[in-house]
C-alpha cells in the first residue's frame, strides 16, 4: 500500500531543482595548461570560467614547484 502512495506522491510533486541553462559543460583536463597564479611557484588548471558572471571551476589541488 505505501509503494502506492509513494508512487503517486512522486509522479505529481514538482521538482525543486532547475536544470542549468544551456546544460552541463564537458571539458577534457588532459588538454588544459596549467596556469600560473598571483602567487609567485603556484599554478592551477581553470577548467571552467565566466568571468561576467563570476563564475569559475579550478582543478585540485593546485601545483606548488619546488623552493
Amino acid at each position: 500500500m505505501s509503494y502506492m502512495v509513494d508512487e503517486v506522491t512522486a509522479a505529481t510533486q514538482k521538482p525543486t531543482a532547475q536544470p542549468t541553462i544551456g546544460g552541463s559543460i564537458y571539458v577534457k583536463p588532459q588538454d588544459i595548461a596549467w596556469e600560473p597564479t598571483q602567487f609567485g611557484g603556484i599554478s592551477n588548471m581553470v577548467l571552467y570560467e565566466d568571468k561576467p558572471k563570476g563564475e569559475m571551476t579550478a582543478a585540485g589541488p593546485v601545483f606548488w614547484t619546488a623552493g
